[in-house]
C-alpha cells in the first residue's frame, strides 16, 4: 500500500505538471506579443485581454505552488543523500577494544592451525634417500622455519594502504561482457598490498566479513585512472582488472579521488614486485624438509650416501663375525 501511494503521488505530479506546461505554452504567445494597438479601441481590447489573463494566472497560482511541493519519493531520496553525506563526513567509529582483541586472537589461532597443517603435510611428503623416512629428516621437519624468521613469531597483518567509504558500480563482468547489475552501491573499500577488499563498514572490515561474501580482488596487471568518459557523476575513477572486470568508484571530492588513485596505483606496483610472497594467510611457512633439493641417483651425493650405507653394513657384518672373541678390559 505504501508503494502504491508513492507511485500515485508520482503519477499525479506528472499529470499536473503536463497540464501546467500545456497552459504555459498556450499563453506564452499572448505575453510575448509586441502588439500595442493603433487606436483607442484596440488598446482597450488589449487591456481587457491582459486583465483576463491576470485573473486566469491568479487561479493557476495554487496549482503551481502544489507542483513545487516535493513528493514522498523525492523526500526519501533527499533524506538518503543527506545520510550518506553525513556518514561520509563522520570518521569511522573504532570498534570496542574487546572485539579487536578477540578478532586478533581468532586470526592468530587460524594462522597457527594453518601452519601446523602445512608442517604435517611436509613431514608426510618428505622421503629419505632409499624411500624410508629417516629420523634425522623427521626431527628437522618437525621444526618449521619461515623464510624471514622462526615460526614461533606470529606474522603481523598487512596494513591497509588506504580505506574508506566509496560509491561503487561494476561496469564489466569480463572482456566484452557487461555486468548484470550496474547500480551504484555504498561499500567500505580497503586497499592492501596487491588486493582490494569490499566490506559493509569499518567494523566489518576489522572483523574480516566481506560485503555480500565477495572475495578481495587481486590488483596484478590492473590499471586505475580518472573516468573522464563518465559524465553522469563527478569525482569518478575507474579500475580495470586483467580478467576484463571494470569498476567505477565515486569519491566525495577531487582530493579524495586523487588519494585513492595514488594508493591503488602504488598497491598495484607493490603487488607486482612481491606477488610470489603474498597470500591471504601471510608469508608461506617452509620447513627444512621442503628446502632440501631432490637427490639424483647419478649425483655424487647419492653415490656418497650409497658408499656410507655399504660401509655401515660391512661394519655390522664385521662385528657379527668377531663378536665371539672376548674383549680385553
Amino acid at each position: 500500500m505504501e508503494h502504491l501511494q508513492i507511485l500515485l503521488e508520482v503519477l499525479q505530479f506528472g499529470r499536473d505538471a503536463s497540464l501546467a506546461e500545456s497552459w504555459l505554452a498556450g499563453h506564452e504567445p499572448l505575453v510575448r506579443a509586441a502588439e500595442l494597438g493603433a487606436n483607442v479601441d484596440e488598446v482597450e481590447n488589449l487591456i481587457k485581454r491582459h486583465e483576463a489573463f491576470e485573473k486566469i494566472a491568479a487561479s493557476w497560482d495554487e496549482r503551481f505552488s502544489l507542483l513545487e511541493k516535493l513528493t514522498t519519493l523525492e523526500e526519501q531520496e533527499l533524506q538518503r543523500q543527506r545520510e550518506e553525506e553525513e556518514k561520509a563526513r563522520r570518521p569511522p567509529t573504532p570498534p570496542p577494544a574487546e572485539e579487536v582483541v578477540q578478532s586478533e586472537a581468532e586470526s592468530l589461532a587460524h594462522e597457527s592451525a594453518a601452519r601446523t597443517s602445512l608442517d604435517q603435510t611436509t613431514l608426510n611428503q618428505s622421503v629419505s634417500v632409499n624411500g624410508v623416512h629417516s629420523d634425522q629428516d623427521t626431527s628437522q621437519g618437525s621444526e618449521p622455519e619461515s623464510v624471514n624468521g622462526p615460526a614461533g613469531s606470529p606474522e603481523m597483518p598487512v596494513p591497509a594502504a588506504i580505506e574508506g567509504l566509496l560509491c561503487r558500480k561494476q561496469e564489466m563482468e569480463a572482456h566484452g561482457k557487461k555486468a548484470a547489475s550496474r547500480s551504484w552501491q555504498n561499500v567500505y573499500c580497503v586497499v592492501r598490498k596487491g588486493s582490494l577488499g569490499f566490506y559493509k563498514d569499518s567494523k566489518s572490515a576489522i572483523s574480516g566479513i566481506p560485503y555480500h561474501g565477495e572475495v578481495p580482488i587481486g590488483l596484478a596487471d590492473a590499471t586505475c585512472e580518472v573516468a573522464n568518459d563518465y559524465k553522469k557523476r563527478k569525482h569518478v575513477f575507474k579500475l580495470q582488472l586483467s580478467d576484463g572486470k571494470e569498476y567505477l568508484f565515486q569519491a566525495k571530492d577531487e582530493a579524495e579521488m586523487s588519494s585513492w588513485i595514488q594508493a591503488v596505483t602504488s598497491s598495484i606496483q607493490t603487488g607486482e614486485g612481491g606477488a610470489g610472497n603474498h597470500s591471504p594467510m601471510g608469508p608461506k611457512v617452509l620447513s627444512r624438509a621442503m628446502t632440501m633439493p631432490p637427490i639424483s641417483p647419478n649425483s655424487g651425493e647419492a653415490g656418497g650416501v650409497t658408499m656410507r650405507s655399504k660401509e655401515g653394513k660391512e661394519g655390522k657384518d664385521r662385528e657379527k663375525r668377531f663378536s665371539f672373541f672376548g674383549k680385553k678390559k
